[in-house]
């Protein structure tokens, strides 16, 4: 499994900042400059370079406010699903260093909470195929107050936060 993370056309600093993270969190993550490249190109160069999955983190007043997800291993890229940003905090404000936790390969917990079912396997559906063995990433889902969900990437070792918190208001 692998996901090929670009911006929108015009990112903010914050937005690049929280795809350097997203990069940092996991080895399945590789965080591509876009620059001015059509999505339809972007695409094909993601599925001729061996990514399974594509995400487009667009921005909005400065902040990252959505996700889009595609499923690159076809002719022409699929959206598999929209996650609706509220905020999210960065590695920085987790007070985690730039090198603390060496990059594993990203699962997704399964949600305690039975509500969140329909939110995992769309998150199960974004994030491709479960990866193999070695250092684990794990993707925790989870309910915060006032929000629809909450992600947060925990090294699955010493459980420490090594990537950032994103909070949706949204998802489909």
């Amino acid at each position: 499994m692998a996901i090929l993370l670009c911006t929108s056309l015009r990112p903010s600093p914050r937005t690049r900042t929280f795809c350097n993270d997203l990069e940092a969190a996991s080895c399945d993550f590789e965080y591509k400059l876009r620059g001015k490249t059509p999505l339809v190109i972007l695409a094909a160069q993601a599925s001729s370079q061996g990514f399974h999955r594509m995400w487009i983190v667009e921005s909005r007043f400065g902040e990252p406010n959505m996700i889009d997800c595609y499923d690159t291993t076809q002719i022409k890229a699929e959206k598999i699903s929209s996650l609706l940003v509220s905020r999210v905090r960065l590695r920085r404000e987790l007070g985690i260093g730039p090198r603390s936790v060496a990059k594993g390969c990203l699962r997704v917990a399964p949600p305690v909470e039975r509500d969140l079912r329909e939110f995992y396997h769309l998150i199960l559906e974004s994030v491709g195929s479960p990866c193999g063995t070695g250092r684990i990433t794990e993707l925790r889902l989870g309910f915060s107050k006032g929000f629809a969900a909450e992600m947060s990437f925990v090294d699955g070792a010493s459980g420490e936060p090594c990537g950032p918190q994103i909070f949706l208001k949204d998802y489909r």
